[in-house]
């Protein structure tokens, strides 16, 4: 005739637990970054983390440092002071974050195809060793990727590319005329609108567990 609330299962049960595989994170690398780097005479120490969220869902982030590449390091030491370069320091970092689904049932995430957004920020500043003068390099992308990444026996290999858009620009500063502006990128080839268009192309190899 009455009922008992305290045995009633029909009710909220609580939210459940996203379901996640076997590997769960990906800490991953290049050493291609360290020699040439995204931006011109720089080269990267990167490093990326990818999280599981769900069973075919993660995030990434990633984060680099800037520094002179090698091939400008040596032409500076073979050229001493009249390296174009000697007078001037260049440091950095980029910063990268991404969001990944991966589609096929047949295989355990974070193997396998994937894609989703992916953006970053990089930068560089090249500034005199002995005076006030700098120059900031700017890049920004936005884009869209698909690749997929393999696994073995603990380590990855993942390959990805895609298209989105990009704005880099210089800030630079003059102590003469005490000012700060932005200037363009300089331009080799006219790429007219498709100036604000990125290509994106990354090999990554990393450590799963």
């Amino acid at each position: 005739m009455f009922k008992s609330y305290g045995q009633d299962t029909t009710g909220f049960q609580g939210f459940k637990a996203p379901k996640l595989p076997g590997i769960q994170h990906v800490i991953k690398s290049n050493i291609i970054p360290v020699l040439i780097g995204q931006i011109p005479y720089c080269g990267e120490l990167r490093v990326t983390y990818e999280h599981m969220i769900t069973h075919n869902q993660s995030i990434s982030a990633g984060f680099a440092y800037n520094f002179p590449n090698l091939f400008l390091l040596l032409a500076t030491a073979q050229n001493g002071s009249n390296s174009l370069f000697h007078t001037y320091s260049m440091r950095g970092a980029r910063a990268d974050i991404g969001y990944r689904f991966y589609p096929l049932k047949e295989e355990e995430a974070p193997e396998g195809l994937f894609f989703g957004p992916y953006i970053s920020y990089n930068f560089v500043k090249i500034a005199e060793k002995h005076g006030d003068n700098y120059q900031v390099v700017n890049y920004f992308n936005a884009s869209g990727v698909a690749g997929y990444q393999f696994m073995f026996d603990g380590f990855s290999l993942e390959v990805f590319g895609g298209l989105g858009y990009r704005n880099n620009f210089i800030l630079k500063y003059d102590s003469h005329i005490n000012q700060t502006y932005t200037t363009g990128l300089p331009v080799v080839i006219d790429l007219g609108k498709f100036k604000y268009v990125k290509i994106v192309a990354q090999i990554n190899f990393g450590y799963a567990f």
